[in-house]
């Protein structure tokens, strides 16, 4: 009797402990067989906050909603799990290479001052690193992250990009001629051939969001995904 006396409390406070941990790391959405968690959710919202150079996220793990956007991070989360499963379906293998350093420098020259010295940018990307929650290994394991599902979304759509001459010219005289000429100071228009590879490049860019956007749509649809929200 005096035994069960003993483990009675220690069994409440391992169900107390447990209860608390499963709370913290609770399922916000399924992908498929993935599971995206609390924790994860709060720590891509920091991510993208620091990214965008706006206040750190704050959120009650007791309530989805009380993290701000909180349903546009699990999209951007769900849309991320998508393409790396594809990726793990796909027999293409990304290069394991550093994130491309003028990004990281562009993070980095965020807080650079005149004349300030490349070492004081560097604390002062740490301090701020430390306000989001994000480890500067973290950082660049995030931006390897990036540039291997861009590489990878590049090699799968590409392809499937063909420009015709008529559109190029049609975005130079619709598009390009007008802004130009609205732009105050500018002597001369450029010809059509002096900025036709600029303009493959905007085109380009432009068909591969669409291609992209429709792949996550079929990818959506043929993938199993549940938000569990408060439940």
């Amino acid at each position: 009797m005096n035994r069960t006396r003993l483990l009675l409390p220690l069994i409440l406070l391992l169900g107390a402990a447990l209860a608390r941990a499963e709370v913290v790391d609770r399922i916000v959405a399924t992908v498929g067989e993935e599971v995206v968690t609390w924790s994860e959710l709060q720590s891509e919202a920091s991510y993208q906050a620091f990214r965008a150079g706006e206040a750190p996220a704050v959120g009650n793990h007791d309530s989805f909603d009380s993290l701000e956007d909180s349903e546009k991070t699990v999209q951007t989360l769900i849309d991320r799990i998508l393409l790396e499963q594809a990726l793990g379906r796909s027999p293409f293998e990304v290069p394991e290479e550093e994130p491309a350093p003028d990004l990281y420098q562009e993070l980095v020259g965020r807080f650079a001052g005149a004349g300030q010295l490349q070492s004081e940018q560097a604390g002062q990307l740490q301090t701020e690193l430390r306000r989001y929650g994000i480890s500067e290994a973290e950082l660049r394991q995030r931006l390897r992250d990036e540039r291997r599902l861009m590489v990878f979304v590049s090699y799968a759509l590409q392809p499937q990009i063909r420009l015709q001459p008529e559109q190029i010219a049609a975005y130079y005289r619709g598009t390009l001629v007008p802004e130009l000429e609205h732009q105050p100071g500018l002597v001369t228009i450029p010809a059509l051939d002096e900025v036709r590879v600029q303009i493959q490049g905007i085109l380009t860019q432009r068909e591969l969001n669409r291609l992209l956007d429709q792949w996550l749509v079929d990818l959506r649809q043929s993938t199993k995904i549940r938000i569990w929200n408060n439940e």
